[in-house]
């Protein structure tokens, strides 16, 4: 399936995703918990732009299973970078350079696999979905 998000043009393996999403059991921020995680897990389904969460359904990605999530400071009251990945089965079709800007607050890029993908991603054909994304806090009575 041939899918565009910002100037990418990928052709992409969504049933094979979406199958290799099924084996993993738990997303790397699931698993770690801390407090930084769990502030991404609460807010990044309402703040990420509409356009990622579309390319994550129509990809086979599953947003809450992610292979890395971290987080690098707050940069304004209530406001924290934040950095991560997510894998697919795909090809880029056309590479822009550098980073797309999808909003002033979602930056994103894809390129080969890092050492942080899923076991289940670590073979010729993955893609590595890397995101810098400003979040709210929205944990209530849990402070950073």
């Amino acid at each position: 399936m041939r899918i565009e998000i910002g100037k990418f043009v990928l052709e992409v393996d969504s049933e094979r995703t979406k199958r290799t999403y099924l084996e993993i059991q738990k997303g790397n921020a699931e698993r770690c918990g801390c407090v930084y995680c769990r502030n991404y897990l609460a807010a990044f389904e309402q703040c990420f732009p509409d356009e990622v969460l579309k390319f994550f359904s129509n990809a086979g990605i599953d947003p809450k299973k992610d292979a890395e999530v971290y987080e690098l400071g707050e940069i304004a009251t209530g406001i924290r970078l934040y950095g991560g990945e997510y894998y697919l089965w795909g090809v880029i079709i056309t590479k822009p350079n550098g980073k797309q800007v999808l909003s002033k607050r979602f930056k994103f890029e894809f390129s080969q696999p890092s050492i942080l993908a899923q076991d289940q991603f670590q073979s010729e054909g993955s893609l590595r979905f890397e995101f810098n994304a400003e979040l709210p806090w929205i944990l209530v009575n849990e402070n950073a």
